[in-house]
């Protein structure tokens, strides 16, 4: 298909038996407008779709689908939505995903069966407007939302969050208004400075553990509803 079909506007996959998209299947098809997956993908490879820039509308991941590879869908810059089936399958969506998809909009839902969200999946989704993370969720990479800018709304993140990376929420400018209660509890192994880069106008209690390592809490905003469980220092 790569080679053969290169003018391709529209395909639909829908009744194919196919369980997997293999790697750069599509890459580039600069003139693909429509998609639809087979209704029986277990895994779409990565780079599947990179650079489809004329793709748009929705793109629907079906119920089955277990992995969706290292960017997929990256830089596909016209996608309107992306739809995942909350009581799905799916559990690995790869690193940069969704990078550069810069329509879309509306609210991603993710799925309960994800438990780490990879560095750079929505980086640069400029228009995303909001996101509902799985209460197993336990990890979220670095640059994971950087640049999402339209990002605001609550995120929930529960008690299963160890580990935020780098810049994951950067230039978000009102994204980080809730986290969970006790979502770092009994988490021992914190450096000796933690940053949140993004804005945190509400922290909710029970939110840092004791944690006698934490010498310092930097936050670049003024922090609301602050109820902290015998903390170190904080630093606004």
């Amino acid at each position: 298909l790569r080679d053969l079909c290169f003018q391709m506007k529209s395909l639909d996959l829908h009744s194919a038996i196919c369980a997997d998209i293999p790697k750069n299947a599509l890459h580039s098809h600069h003139n693909l407008q429509t998609l639809r997956l087979p209704s029986g993908v277990k895994t779409i490879g990565s780079q599947a779709f990179f650079a489809c820039d004329g793709l748009n509308g929705t793109i629907h991941i079906p119920q089955g689908t277990k992995s969706i590879g290292a960017s997929a869908f990256a830089m596909c810059k016209n996608i309107k939505e992306l739809s995942i089936v909350k009581d799905g399958s799916l559990d690995h969506i790869g690193s940069y995903a969704f990078k550069g998809c810069e329509s879309l909009g509306g609210t991603v839902v993710l799925p309960d069966s994800m438990t780490v969200l990879r560095d750079g999946v929505f980086e640069g989704c400029v228009k995303l407007e909001g996101v509902s993370l799985p209460d197993n969720l336990q990890s979220i990479g670095a640059n994971t939302f950087s640049g999402c800018k339209m990002l605001n709304g609550k995120i929930n993140m529960g008690r299963m969050i160890t580990h935020i990376g780098a810049s994951a929420f950067a230039d978000c400018s009102s994204a980080l208004q809730c986290l969970g209660d006790a979502a770092f509890m009994n988490f021992q192994h914190w450096a000796e400075r933690c940053q949140f880069q993004a804005a945190c106008s509400i922290l909710a209690k029970g939110l840092l553990p004791v944690a006698p390592c934490l010498r310092r809490l930097n936050c670049r905003t003024v922090l609301r509803n602050f109820k902290p469980l015998r903390s170190p220092i904080v630093q606004v």
